[in-house]
This record gives C-alpha cells, structure tokens and sequence, in this order.
C-alpha cells in the first residue's frame, strides 16, 4: 500500500450530498475491481492477487480486503481474506487451479460475500473451474469475518458460478453467465445461457433454495427468448425479497445483444418473475450488465461494448403496482466509448454508476438523487490518470460512497495495475478546534478538542497558541474551511 500524497483538500458543496471526504486506499493487481459497501464495513476484491501457501506461489488466486469505519470517520484497513486450499491441485503452483476469488463480493450488515467464478470447487481439477462463493459472518468474540458457508454448483461442470454475487439478510444469490441448457429434448446443451442460484439461511446453515432460470425459452427463437451467449446472471443484486438478474447478451427480436433484466419477488412461495427490457432497445447496449435493487426501485446499466459506438445508459424502474416500462438516463457530458452504466449501485433515494471508458478510461462515476429530478453530480478522484478506469466498480449506501479505480499503477519503477479504492462519506460536522495537546500529527484525534480528525464539512481553526502546530504527512487533510490563527502554522 503506498503512502498518501501529503496534500489539504478543501471541499465545495456538491449535490444532496454537501460535501464528500475522500480517501483512497491502493492495493496489488486489480485492487477495487469489485466493491461493497454497507454502515461501518466495506469489502474489496482483489482479484488477481499473487497467493502464497505452503511455500508455493500462486500467480491470480485472489484475495478480499475488508475495511472499517472508524467513530472519527477515518476508513482503516481491518482484515484480508484469501482461500489458499483452493489455489491448485494438490497444493502444487505447477498446477494452479483457483484464480480470481474476490472477482465479485457483496456485504450486507455483517455478512460477506465473494464470488470466485475460476476456483474448482472439488479442489481435484477432475472437471475444471466451475467456480465457488464464500459467505462470512462477523464474529464478535474474535472480532474478525469468519467463513460460515462455502457455496458450490449443484452439478460440477465448467462454468463460471461466482461470476456475481449479492446478499440480504437471510438470503443470498450466486449468477453463473455460462451455464449450460439443453434444447427441447435434450439433445444438445447451449452455452452461456445462464442461471442464478438462491440460498437462504435457516439460522444454522445456507442451504440451496432454488435455481432461477428465464422463464421464456432456453434458447427459443421468439422475441424476449433466452438463447445461446445471453448470459443471465452475469448480473445479480438483492433487497429484502427482491432479486434482479442481468442477461446483458439477451437479443430483443431479431436484434443482438440488447439485454435484459429478469426480477423476481418472494411471495413465501415462489419467486415470482417479471421481465424488463428498455424502453427502447438498443442494438449492442447491453442493459443488464449492471444491476442494483433498494425497496421498490431497480437501476440497470447499458454500458454498450468497449471500443463500440455507444457512450452508455442508466435505467430507473420503480414498482409500484407494477415495473413498468422504466426511464432513460445518459450522462450530461456523454460521450462515445464512455461506458456509463458499466457498473451501478443504489440506496434510499440515490444511485451512483460507473463510466470507467470516460476520457481514454481515465474514468468517471456519477452520482443521481431520483427524487429530485435526476439531480447529477459528477464524481473523479484528485489524483485520477489516464488509463486508471475510475468507476469500473461502485457502491453505496445511504452515507458512504466507494468508487474502485483497478488500474491505477502508482509505482513508477513496476508497474502493475494495483488498483485503488475510494471511499466518500457524508461526514458530520466536528468541531475543528486544534489543540496540538500531543504532538504535530493533524490525523490524531487527540490533537483535536472534540477528539475527531476533521472532515470535508468542518470548519477548522488552528490557534497560534497551541504548544505542537499540525503538520499533515503520510495522509489527506480534510476540511471545509481553513483559519490559521495569527502564530499558526499548518506544514
């Protein structure tokens, strides 16, 4: 991890959010490539992480990083996880098998999870990577995340369960874009069609609940029909009851690739499904790529192809009653190759999506308030580059915004794409009184007179007599507005 560029960044008012606090955190190989986020915990995968085990190493297997919270409202590195029986056969690197856990992960409250889509989940390579998803559970005695669940297809053939992952409460869903279905009769299998599995926990254990597939043809030639390459469950989220499933290669008619997005509804009996498309299809778009559920409302995104002659969507469907047809939404400065929509999250009253493809993939995130007309604010970190795809992963929850950045490269002598996370809070006010009561350390909180490091809303003094004056090194020194006493100093 490297150190934070010294720098004071003051803060104007931004949208419903008033101000944000940013910190970035950088890790190793595609570090934010997934991220999560909910109250005082966020996870963060990081997928092609080198693992070590036994003496061997294991290039890709993957690794998740989970961060807290602190009551000043300072992120801090909490615990890492990996999963290193899984990384090849017979624990021998000539032979690895288990690469990219931490691909996908969710969290919700005090659960985690995190998909592995390339992990053989008999750990004997006698089929191949079919793919794992591990669920974790805060433990208060140990005061760490510890595995209570490890989730594997029901048949173990080739594909890529863990490719997403989502939960809530008692209920969690795993996609696997690749799977296959056989036609009518059975004759042959097509591949890539899709599913995505449920599992509820039953206070003891996470038990397989069903499997979702399109209700509507497994590669049927009539309109809206599931066919080969469409990819349900590329995509998954879940709130409450409610589960939304991606197929981003889903053709609309006899077009390609137009997507669409399948919800489904518990009613204490079944999972009920409702199939969505846009508006307007859009040849190519696939909407679906990205979804994300909050109460009655379900957000996807239509990032289009990389490289295509599409800037990219958001759609916004409300239920009440009924999904309805949804509504359209393009970023104001949209533009060719943007790939808005690659990624979206949403809470409350507010969603955020990804356009890692903004400005040669320097990237972008923007931030919606849907009840107050689609108020956009735009989002970019201070030190964002070239190439750095910002807003290849998002997540949100009603006061705390992580934007993942997985190509940042900040050693200049290697690198290699280590990747960075950005964390955003709707911070409170504190007092901002300097006291210098310890020592010249701004981000010790016993320096400060309410014993809360500042942030991106507070209003600082430094007072010229205080006995240390600040000095700000190895960190981001937040504030709203700066006065320096006469006698003060900040260095």
């Amino acid at each position: 991890m490297r150190t934070l560029f010294l720098l004071l960044v003051l803060f104007a008012s931004i949208s419903a959010f008033s101000q944000f606090d940013e910190q970035d955190i950088d890790g190793t190989k595609l570090f934010a490539n997934a991220v999560a986020i909910d109250g005082d915990y966020a996870v963060v995968g990081n997928m092609a992480q080198t693992g070590t085990f036994m003496g061997g190493v294991y290039e890709g297997t993957g690794m998740v990083s989970i961060f807290k919270r602190l009551p000043n409202g300072n992120w801090v590195h909490f615990q890492d996880i990996d999963e290193p029986l899984y990384f090849g056969y017979d624990n021998n690197p000539a032979q690895a098998i288990g690469k990219y856990y931490g691909c996908s992960v969710d969290i919700d409250g005090e659960n985690i999870i995190v998909g592995a889509y390339d992990y053989d989940s008999d750990m004997l390579g006698n089929i191949g990577p079919d793919g794992v998803a591990f669920i974790y559970s805060y433990d208060v005695v140990q005061d760490i995340f510890v595995k209570v669940a490890t989730l594997a297809p029901e048949v173990a053939v080739r594909n890529e369960f863990g490719w997403s992952v989502a939960i809530s409460g008692d209920w969690a869903v795993v996609g696997d874009p690749s799977e296959e279905h056989p036609l009518a009769g059975g004759v042959i299998d097509r591949e890539n069609i899709g599913c995505a599995h449920v599992y509820h926990f039953d206070g003891a254990f996470w038990n397989h609940h069903t499997k979702l597939i399109a209700s509507n043809g497994w590669g049927a030639p009539e309109a809206g029909g599931i066919g080969e390459g469409d990819a349900f469950g590329y995509a998954v989220a879940i709130d409450g009851d409610v589960i939304a499933v991606g197929a981003p290669n889903q053709g609309i008619g006899s077009g390609t690739a137009q997507g669409a997005v399948y919800i489904y509804e518990w009613d204490l009996a079944n999972w009920n499904e409702t199939f969505l498309k846009a508006a307007v299809p859009v040849q190519n778009s696939k909407f679906g790529s990205s979804v994300g559920v909050s109460g009655d409302y379900m957000v996807a995104g239509a990032p289009g192809i990389l490289g295509g002659a599409l800037a990219g969507s958001i759609h916004l469907f409300h239920n009440n009653g009924n999904w309805g047809v949804g509504t359209s939404q393009a970023a104001t400065d949209s533009q060719i190759g943007n790939m808005f929509g690659c990624s979206v999250s949403i809470a409350t009253n507010q969603l955020v999506a990804g356009a890692y493809g903004f400005a040669n993939e320097t990237g972008k995130a923007y931030i919606y308030n849907f009840n107050n007309g689609m108020f956009e604010t735009q989002l970019q970190a201070l030190d964002i580059e070239v190439g750095d795809a910002y807003g290849y992963s998002c997540s949100i929850s009603d006061s705390h915004l992580i934007i993942g950045s997985p190509m940042t490269e900040r050693d200049p002598i290697d690198p290699l794409q280590e990747g960075t996370a950005y964390f955003y809070s709707m911070g409170i006010p504190f007092g901002g009184l300097w006291t210098g009561a310890v020592n010249t350390d701004w981000g010790n909180p016993n320096n400060w007179q309410d014993l809360n490091v500042p942030n991106g809303l507070t209003d600082v003094l430094i007072d010229g007599f205080a006995p240390n004056q600040p000095l700000v090194a190895n960190m981001i020194a937040n504030c709203k507005n700066l006065t320096i006493d006469v006698g003060a100093t900040v260095s």
